[in-house]
């Protein structure tokens, strides 16, 4: 029973928090993130990559068109597709 109490303390947490998708997030945003989704089964590759929660994470550009993001995460930069982003949940630092 004490476990679900955490999880729901946990989800009240977060429910109370203002969480984006990080593709929503503007040029010079820095943002923690929250969750990685599994969507198109890139989830475990993105987590190999870096992009695990509470890692700090910088919007360093855009493409003209809106896509690619080029985003920088534990002292490197890496490119990512938008629908990629989509699936990365964060927490803006300004908001935390």
């Amino acid at each position: 029973m004490r476990i679900n109490a955490i999880v729901l303390h946990i989800n009240l947490l977060v429910f109370f928090t203002v969480v984006v998708k990080l593709s929503h997030l503007k040029v010079g945003t820095r943002a923690r993130i929250i969750d990685v989704k599994n969507g198109r089964g890139l989830r475990k590759t993105l987590l190999d990559l870096g992009f695990v929660p509470g890692t700090e994470i910088e919007i360093v550009r855009k493409a003209p068109l809106g896509d690619p993001y080029e985003v920088r995460l534990r002292g490197f930069e890496i490119t990512l597709r938008k629908n990629d982003a989509a699936d990365i949940l964060v927490k803006v630092n300004g908001k935390c």
